[in-house]
């Protein structure tokens, strides 16, 4: 995943406001062990927090609506489907993947952590009744009476007893090596989508003992099935239209339609993701489909039920469109469960959010167990840092045409609005606002000064331009400190602001986040941890002591008397003491779900926002040091985050073929990095891929093993 920088926002004199950014791994030779923290907090004390999250699933009934959002699942009502209505919400470990309805109980998979059984019997106060992990082997479900067939990805097909909602439990599988992504029960048999493009036929009338029966080869790949009377439809490469009626000998219908990704079957219609639209075919003739209509929206998953399709959007949220008419789809409303929340700033009751893929966002936090989103405005680019002042707020992002300084009026919380915009033509990654003038950073080198005193028109005093990106900005008095990545720290002198130049440095990596005390820099410094800086003498800054463990990977920064607040993407906040600069200790920690991001500190409470979850109130008690257990296992496969895409490390112990197939959410093999004989040793490469969640499958020998990624931009 991608590790970024976290920001700080904190109202004190000429203090400014704290950017997100990836944060670099430090160079740590990759090994086959991974250690993880099992306990998840010490002094510190979980308040409330807002859940948001990409939408992977979606299903209706009895005009309520389950949606998967993120690590939840949220419950609407839409008996009008113009202005659905949110009721409620259930947390899970990891993302959902499928939602299945069935009387009072919902049935959710998620993509690592297995199943679970959920009570709705009261919509709006839904709780776990029952649990199953799978080994991280689950994909979507079919649930047929008392049973639930798991299309179970690299564990095969796998057959779960539901009898006992509140005790789950395997009694059956089928596994050929393959990466299953879907399947589709019928009678006594299962019919299951696999990677390979192939379709397998499977008897279960034994479910403890499930037998293959049947095969066909598409010879391309697949990842959605449904079945209708004799005819199974497969998508994947294009759809394949495959009859069934002698289930030992599946043939195909000489039928062509594009790549889709998922389809929903109601009646005599085909309701089907293309890419980017969904197209309504006729399928009363199965050897002769007639395409009806397209709608041009793009989705992860499909449901329709009188008469209105249910989308999941992934990033979007879902839609709802009325089908009524098949031939004139139209959108009736849009909901967005999604919320990347990068950075934040609190002031009074309101806290104020940066979402680089939606914008800015103000919620009311009067009641810290129960957040909502009151005001929201669009930014038109990838928003990345936020200052409050007043009734302004000031934002920068970059990508497309709204790069730079965006002034807002927020006076309305409910209805903030652009009153001036100021240029940089640059990628601005941090602002930093002092008195009448905001300094922005650029994430591909540089520092902009503007004069904001008018904020309806800002405008550039003067820019610098520096050797790498700058991440974090601290301002005191004459001098400018810069987070300068790869450059270390930099110390500027700006008393003339139309003539800013460099005045000392200190050399290191990974220069992510920057605080200034008394005479100290406590510079973060990602995977490298901690860096304590003495700056008595701004023209030679020199290091007086190094925090850094394995788990301790610092994004940015604040400090408070003698304590130094930090969070992490990987292992949430983090605590330290530093009375003593030269032995800085750690007091407290709390690790969260997600990627830990930029935080506000007021009183003892720490907002931190969360890359894919929203956002979470911790209070800190500050109650003696915490003890964190560690447990250590095995892994053959690792994947760490890197500038545009992921870098995958993997061992092979003796020379052997190695195969790697890399797979997106929907089940579309997208790349085969990997094909070849290699030889003993521990290789690494870099792939690059958009925005998503992606299953890497990799096959050494005659042995499988898997490994979700995660890709954030």
């Amino acid at each position: 995943m991608y590790l970024k920088i976290l920001k700080i926002f904190i109202i004190t004199n000429f203090l400014c406001s704290v950017l997100i950014y990836p944060i670099p791994q430090s160079n740590i030779a990759f090994n086959n062990t991974n250690t993880k923290a099992r306990a998840d907090s010490s002094n510190c004390t979980f308040i409330g927090k807002w859940l948001t999250g990409r939408c992977y699933t979606v299903f209706s009934k009895n005009n309520l609506v389950f949606a998967g959002a993120g690590k939840c699942m949220k419950i609407f009502d839409v008996s009008n489907p113009t202005n659905p209505s949110y009721l409620s919400n259930i947390e899970f470990s990891d993302e959902l993947i499928d939602i299945y309805v069935k009387d009072s109980l919902a049935y959710v998979a998620t993509i690592d952590s297995g199943f679970s059984t959920i009570s709705i019997a009261n919509p709006s106060n839904p709780y776990l009744i029952g649990t199953l992990s799978n080994g991280g082997n689950t994909g979507r479900f079919f649930i047929l009476d008392s049973l639930m067939f798991v299309a179970g990805l690299t564990g095969g097909l796998r057959i779960i007893d539901i009898s006992d909602p509140s005790n789950l439990s395997e009694i059956g599988f089928h596994d050929e090596g393959y990466y299953v992504f879907s399947v589709y029960v019928r009678d006594s048999l299962a019919f299951v989508a696999t990677d390979e493009g192939c379709l397998l036929v499977v008897n279960i009338a034994d479910p403890t003992n499930p037998s293959k029966i049947g095969f066909y080869d598409t010879r391309g790949f697949s990842n959605y099935i449904s079945v209708k009377d004799s005819i199974a439809f497969l998508t994947g490469d294009h759809l394949h239209i495959i009859n069934i009626s002698d289930p030992t000998n599946p043939t195909e219908l000489p039928y062509y339609y594009p790549g889709c990704s998922n389809i929903y079957i109601d009646d005599s219609l085909a309701f089907l993701n293309t890419g980017d639209e969904m197209s309504i075919l006729n399928i009363s003739d199965p050897a002769n489909p007639s395409k009806i209509s397209e709608y041009n929206s793009s989705s992860c998953d499909i449901h329709v039920c009188n008469s209105l399709a249910f989308l999941a959007k992934d990033k979007s949220g879902f839609e709802i469109v009325d089908v009524s008419d098949p031939e004139n789809p139209s959108e009736l409303s849009f909901y967005d469960t999604e919320g990347f929340a990068t950075n934040l700033f609190v002031k009074d009751s309101l806290l104020y959010l940066a979402d680089p893929r939606d914008g800015f966002k103000i919620l009311n936090i009067s009641d810290l167990t129960n957040p909502y989103q009151i005001g929201h405005h669009y930014y038109g680019s990838n928003i990345r840092d936020i200052y409050i002042r007043d009734s302004l707020a000031y934002i920068v992002g970059h990508v497309g045409p709204s790069t730079g300084l965006k002034i807002l009026n927020v006076s309305d919380p409910t209805n903030p609005y652009e009153i001036g915009a100021c240029s940089t033509s640059a990628l601005g990654y941090k602002i930093c606002v002092v008195d009448s003038i905001a300094f922005v950073g650029d994430f591909h080198g540089g520092l902009f000064i503007i004069d904001i005193n008018d904020p309806a028109n800002p405008s550039e005093i003067s820019s610098y331009i520096t050797e790498n990106a700058i991440y974090d900005i601290y301002v005191r008095d004459s001098l400018m400190f810069l987070a300068n990545y790869w450059a270390g720290l930099r110390i500027m002198n700006i008393s003339d602001l139309t003539n800013p130049y460099e005045i000392g440095h200190f050399e290191n990596n990974y220069s992510i986040g920057i605080y200034v005390q008394d005479s100290l820099a406590l510079l973060a410094n990602g995977g490298d941890g901690l860096r304590i800086i003495n700056v008595s003498d701004p023209s030679y800054p020199y290091e007086i002591a190094h925090y850094e463990d394995r788990d301790f990977g610092a994004g940015y920064i604040f400090a408070r008397d003698s304590l130094v607040f930090v969070t992490n993407e990987a292992h949430g906040l983090r605590i330290l003491k530093i009375s003593d600069p030269a032995n800085p200790s750690e007091i407290a920690f709390y690790d969260m779900e997600g990627q830990a991001e930029g935080f506000f500190l007021r009183d003892s409470l720490i907002y931190v926002a969360n890359a894919d979850r929203g956002f979470y109130i911790v209070k800190y008690t500050g109650k003696g040091a915490g003890i964190r257990e560690r447990i250590t296992e095995k892994k053959v496969i690792s994947i760490q985050p890197v500038s545009e895409g992921i870098r995958i490390n993997y061992n092979i112990e003796k020379k052997e073929n190695v195969k790697m197939e890399i797979f997106n959410i929907l089940g579309q093999k997208i790349a085969i990095p990997v094909n070849n004989i290699q030889s003993k040793g521990s290789y690494s490469f870099k792939w690059k891929g958009k925005t998503g969640i992606y299953f890497v499958k990799l096959k050494i020998g005659d042995k499988a093993y898997k490994s979700k990624a995660v890709i954030i931009r």
